[in-house]
C-alpha cells in the first residue's frame, strides 16, 4: 500500500509540474536587451537565438522582434558562413513574435508578416540584398537528426536562404 502511495503521489508532482510548466524553463531572447545577457527574463536576454539554442533543453525560448541571423554550422564543414542554420531541437519550443514584456505565450499580439512584433529569421547574412552570399538554409536538419514533432517553430517569418547548388538543394528556408 505503502508503495501505491508514493507513485500516485510522483505521478500527482509531475502531472502538477507539467501543468504549470515547472519541468521546462523559459528562456528570453530579445535583439535588443542589455541587461546581463543570460537568458533569465526578458530583462536580461540572450540577444542572439543561437545562445538559446546552445543552452535548450526541455525548454521554451521565446523570441522578442526584431531580425535575427544564423552564426554556427553546427558540425558541418565549412563552405565559408553559407552552411550557418539554426536547428531545431526535441522537446524545445521556439516561440517568435513578442514585444519582450509578455508572462505568457498567449499574450503575444501583432507578430505576422509586417506587424509591429514580427520575427525574423533571416538568412541575408553576407552582403545585404545579395543573395548569392546568403546562407543555404535558415533551418537545416539532416537526416540523421531524428527531429520529431516535439520540436516546436511557432510565430516566426522566414526568409533569405538560398539553397542554390550540391548538395545543398531543397528548401531555402527549412530543411
Amino acid at each position: 500500500m505503502r508503495k501505491i502511495h508514493l507513485v500516485f503521489g510522483f505521478m500527482l508532482i509531475m502531472l502538477l509540474a507539467m501543468s504549470t510548466n515547472l519541468m521546462a524553463g523559459t528562456i528570453f531572447v530579445d535583439i535588443d536587451a542589455d541587461g546581463s545577457n543570460n537568458g533569465s527574463s526578458w530583462a536580461n536576454a540572450y540577444t542572439t537565438l543561437q545562445s538559446a539554442l546552445d543552452v535548450a533543453s526541455g525548454d521554451q525560448i521565446w523570441v522578442a522582434k526584431g531580425t535575427y541571423k544564423p552564426s554556427s554550422p553546427y558540425n558541418l564543414t565549412i563552405d565559408g558562413n553559407r552552411d550557418f542554420h539554426f536547428r531545431m531541437i526535441n522537446d524545445v519550443a521556439i516561440y517568435g513574435g513578442f514585444a519582450g514584456t509578455e508572462t505568457a505565450v498567449i499574450q503575444r499580439t501583432s507578430y505576422g508578416v509586417g506587424e509591429t512584433n514580427e520575427t525574423i529569421l533571416s538568412g541575408d547574412i553576407g552582403t545585404p540584398g545579395d543573395n548569392s552570399d546568403n546562407c543555404y538554409h535558415v533551418f537545416y536538419h539532416p537526416n540523421g537528426l531524428g527531429l520529431t514533432g516535439s520540436a516546436i517553430l511557432d510565430g516566426f517569418t522566414i526568409t533569405g536562404g538560398n539553397a542554390d547548388e550540391d548538395p545543398h538543394w531543397g528548401g531555402g528556408g527549412l530543411e
